[in-house]
């Protein structure tokens, strides 16, 4: 009586050991890895045009300082809050505004600056301190907003805080040794669609900043610390947005552009 042969483990294990043996020369033998590009820095999303409203004593600046206006006084108080002229009981719409309250030298004249921006981005001051504060207001036509700026000065003349909508502010108003200038090189595009039914396609550019032998390229939401002539300062680009549709569609979501420099908190007063 013939028996056949039971299967043991020993007559299977030349076939995974060939496996693996063959799987390797093909690594082996394969084309060379192809090194991987980075993915282009896109920071954080583009923010909102930030807002600024400038009351003395109840009353807005702009519309009654065509300008702007600037002035030396004492911060009282800071914090989230709503923010309207004093003869408008209609509520504030929107997010709140990061409120300064200073109070003139003479005791005698209020001023509130709210600025319409996440709380990162708003400047950090000492209460109780002096400040000179510039708020400044260029007209643009019927269907742009105005370019604002509002620059935030100690004792000494040293900035503290700027921050420049559209091209406000003058190279003059920068740190010492630190230069910004917007690119046209692309970031990356966005698309969104109006109220009224209007598709935007919106690209976004790079902040460039130099100081002394540094540069960088900053893209929306991007911020670097940069060393100046004076100290230490963080520069946030928060956006700056070109659009080639048509120009009705575009008045309804402006493209801006905005950036804040501000002294480092270890460096301030």
């Amino acid at each position: 009586m013939s028996s056949v042969p039971s299967r043991g483990i020993d007559s299977h294990r030349p076939f995974p050991i060939l496996a693996v043996w063959l799987g390797l020369l093909a690594i082996s033998c394969g084309p060379p890895l192809i090194r991987q590009r980075p993915l282009p820095r896109a920071g954080t999303s583009p923010a909102e045009r930030p807002e600024v409203v400038l009351l003395v004593d109840g009353q807005p600046v702009l519309g009654n300082q065509p300008d702007g206006l600037e002035f030396d006084g004492l911060l009282v108080a800071a914090g989230f809050q709503s923010i309207r002229p004093a003869a408008d009981e209609r509520e504030e719409e929107g997010i709140p505004f990061w409120v300064l309250q200073f109070r003139a030298i003479d005791g005698e004249t209020d001023y509130r600056l709210g600025l319409g921006m996440e709380e990162k981005l708003v400047p950090k001051l000492k209460r109780s301190a002096f400040f000179h504060v510039r708020f400044g207001v260029q007209h643009r036509g019927m269907f742009l907003p105005p370019a604002l700026a509002v620059s935030i000065l100690d004792e000494t003349g040293r900035l503290l805080y700027l921050l420049d909508v559209d091209g406000a502010a003058g190279a003059a108003e920068l740190p010492k040794g630190l230069s910004v200038d917007r690119s046209n090189r692309s970031a990356f595009t966005t698309a969104l669609t109006t109220a009224s039914g209007c598709a935007l396609t919106l690209t976004h550019h790079f902040l460039e900043v130099e100081a002394g032998s540094r540069s960088a390229s900053l893209a929306p939401g991007e911020e670097r610390f940069f060393r100046a002539e004076d100290g230490t300062y963080r520069v946030v680009s928060l956006d700056i947005s070109t659009s080639r549709d048509d120009v009705e569609c575009v008045s309804e979501h402006p493209t801006y552009s905005a950036f804040v420099v501000e002294r480092t908190a270890d460096e301030a007063p």
